[in-house]
């Protein structure tokens, strides 16, 4: 996947301590979303920036490239993945959608722009990503006017929206259910083994600590729905259950399986013969299959680190 910067977000700071504080949470940015980006699918990770970005002010007296230079030690993760990033390519005459690309202009604040990240991200169907230093770049999604060159040689006028981030929250809060389309879900065989504590049920177990408060890591999770009352416990739960059913693509229960089983909350698993039930008390997915009977399978914990075998009377209604 391709993640294109927006240099309209380029600007100057009023101090070094702002500039640098830009530029960290760039990277932190950038290095999520590689982090999750390569966790979906291997070696799939580009960013593309325009030819001249590195050379844009970000103070009055140095270029972002000189400003990394002066203010990072080369061993501060932020000053090796932004170097790395700003030698990274641009779009070219190469590429497939260069032509599409060239005939976007777009107007951002009253002003008409061509050659952008923004236009390439809306051509490429992609993420941007923008400095966090103004109000206009803290949104998920940038609403902007776009001029195009249609087929027949006619400037149509149209809004778009850009998928976009400034911080990592916008990443988490909006855009891995998108990112999570790079996954092969067409292979993808979801399984599920208690005895040997085996399962490609939830290919997507590192991205879930994501979906956690920002304080939390899941020991902090488990005691806390522990002391929860039960409608808040069930609350956050069902929240963080709906997340995870999203990225995977899980259906909710229609039909004779939902109406059989009120008062359960419950998903059919694709490409599978595995039904999930939600245990809201314990914070679990009750594994079951699809099958009338003895269906119950094991359980697991939403983190993925405890399998419970299965337990006779816990079946669904099939």
């Amino acid at each position: 996947m391709e993640v294109f910067f927006n240099e309209l977000s380029v600007r100057i700071a009023d101090d070094d301590n702002e500039a640098k504080a830009w530029l960290i949470e760039l990277a932190k940015v950038g290095q999520l979303l590689k982090k999750i980006i390569e966790s979906l699918q291997e070696d799939s990770f580009a960013f593309r920036r325009k030819d001249d970005f590195a050379e844009m002010a970000i103070t009055a007296s140095s270029n972002i490239r000189e400003f990394l230079t002066e203010n990072f030690d080369f061993t501060d993760s932020e000053y090796n993945f932004l170097l790395g990033v700003f030698d990274s390519p641009y779009i070219t005459p190469e590429d497939v959608d260069y032509d599409e690309y060239g005939n976007i202009s777009l107007i951002y604040d009253g002003k008409e722009y061509g050659e952008t990240g923004l236009a390439a991200s809306l051509v490429k169907k992609s993420l941007a990503v923008s400095f966090n230093n103004d109000s206009s770049w803290d949104v998920c999604d940038l609403e902007i006017n776009v001029e195009e060159l249609n087929q027949e040689v006619v400037i149509e006028e149209k809004v778009e929206k850009v998928k976009h981030a400034s911080k990592k929250q916008h990443v988490i809060q909006c855009h891995l259910h998108f990112l999570s389309n790079l996954f092969d879900w067409d292979s993808h065989r979801p399984s599920f083994d208690v005895s040997t504590k085996t399962q490609t049920l939830l290919p997507m177990l590192e991205l879930y600590s994501l979906l956690l408060s920002k304080e939390d890591d899941w020991e902090d999770f488990y005691r806390g729905i522990a002391t929860k009352p039960t409608t808040d416990r069930i609350a956050v739960i069902n929240d963080l259950v709906g997340k995870i059913a999203e990225l995977h693509r899980w259906e909710a229960a229609s039909g004779n399986l939902a109406t059989q089983n009120r008062d359960r909350t419950i998903f059919i698993v694709p490409n599978s013969n595995l039904i999930i039930g939600v245990d809201t008390q314990h914070g679990e997915f009750e594994v079951h299959r699809n099958q009338k009977g003895n269906n119950h399978f094991g359980a697991i914990s939403f983190d993925g680190s405890r399998f419970k075998s299965a337990i006779a009377g816990r079946s669904l209604n099939l």
